[in-house]
């Protein structure tokens, strides 16, 4: 993983591609954890 800005990260695959930058925001809005889930609900 490396970080992209303060917005997002790259992801570095197994398969040795590295396209695709994904926005915290998104990965916040998917996340499964109770930490996430709270701040989503209070938005």
């Amino acid at each position: 993983m490396e970080p992209v800005g303060l917005f997002g990260i790259r992801p570095y695959w197994k398969d040795g591609h590295n396209t695709g930058i994904y926005g915290l925001s998104l990965l916040r809005a998917i996340c499964p954890c109770e930490e996430c889930s709270a701040a989503a609900a209070v938005r």
